[in-house]
């Protein structure tokens, strides 16, 4: 059985869960966390006879789930085929398994990793802050073509400038030309999740990767929190253990 929920019954199960130290089910915390008292997320748990098997969110283009137990697919599958047109699914390689069984989509598998330490990165270009989401979702769509996610209302935008969301937005300039990206769009319980690094295809191979993560990485870390990554770009994948990042685990991605 599926029954939407509230913040405050899933912060009730993330605290019972033994699974309060798992990334994803953090990253759906962040998620709930932020977007649900703007209206701009559904909270989900998935039940059999009253026993918990698993939660999930559907918020910002994405539906999270976590599985506690490998059982009540059916009925998520069901929901699935009717509810995630046009939705990207993260969830673990096993779920995705069962899961794409049924809605026959592309799957892609990740890793989650972590970074403890990091040194800032020297170079002739600068990191600089921005508060301007329209700017930085600009950038990622001009360095990224393939980035979907690029179009936002007045009202979500509004969102962000008005309630001042714990997101950091970094850009890196060419004079007035913006070149490449990198967020910190997910905090919940000391951890920070890094998204949105891109950058513009004539700037690649001259470490502008490396020297905006690590940059956004320090100020996690100076702050007392831990920066985490979900990634699935074998390329990227490789940036990030070039900066000592370590694997904490896999997931799975549905488009």
């Amino acid at each position: 059985m599926i029954n939407k929920i509230d913040l405050k019954e899933l912060e009730s199960i993330y605290n019972a869960s033994k699974s309060k130290n798992d990334a994803l089910f953090i990253k759906l915390m962040a998620n709930a966390e932020c977007f649900y008292e703007h209206k701009l997320c559904e909270i989900f748990k998935i039940t059999s006879k009253k026993a918990l098997l698993g939660v999930f969110v559907r918020c910002n283009g994405s539906i999270i789930i976590v599985n506690f137990k490998n059982s009540g697919y059916t009925e998520l599958c069901s929901y699935l085929s009717l509810e995630a047109k046009g939705f990207n699914i993260e969830c673990s390689k096993k779920a995705a398994l069962k899961i794409n069984g049924v809605l026959n989509r592309s799957i892609v598998l990740g890793e989650i990793l972590s970074v403890k330490d990091i040194n800032k990165k020297e170079s002739e270009f600068k990191v600089c802050k921005t508060e301007d989401i329209k700017e930085f979702y600009d950038t990622i769509k001009f360095c990224d073509p393939l980035f979907k996610k690029c179009e936002f209302d007045a009202y979500y935008c509004d969102i962000f400038y008005r309630k001042k969301l714990p997101y950091k937005m970094r850009l890196i300039k060419d004079n007035d030309k913006n070149i490449a990206t990198a967020g910190m769009f997910h905090k919940y319980n000391g951890i920070s999740v890094i998204s949105d690094v891109t950058v513009s295809g004539e700037y690649r191979k001259r470490g502008l990767g490396s020297l905006i993560v690590s940059s956004i990485c320090r100020e996690i870390l100076d702050e007392g929190n831990t920066p985490f990554v979900f990634c699935v770009n074998p390329v990227a994948l490789k940036m990030y253990k070039k900066l000592k990042f370590k694997k904490k685990g896999s997931f799975a991605v549905i488009f």
